[in-house]
């Protein structure tokens, strides 16, 4: 599955999600991500059909190995 990393640089602004307000009010540890969309907010959103079938491959594969993968983490 193809990954994108996208980081606002400091100073410059940009539209953002609930995620972080949820990290940072409910107290557990979050995941913030969804696929790209063009004209967010317009009457008519535009994303790639494989963004789709990318991020449910995404998401079953994090319910598949979850368990797995939250054990290999060491709390600080």
């Amino acid at each position: 599955v193809a990954l994108q990393e996208f980081t606002v640089k400091n100073g410059t602004s940009s539209g953002s999600t609930i995620g972080p307000m949820l990290s940072a009010n409910l107290g557990i540890r979050t995941v913030d991500l969804g696929i790209t969309q063009w004209a967010m907010h317009s009457i008519r959103e535009t994303c790639s059909v494989e963004d789709i079938d990318s991020m449910l491959r995404i998401c079953q594969g994090f319910y598949r190995y979850f368990v797995e993968v939250d054990n290999s983490f060491i709390e600080a």
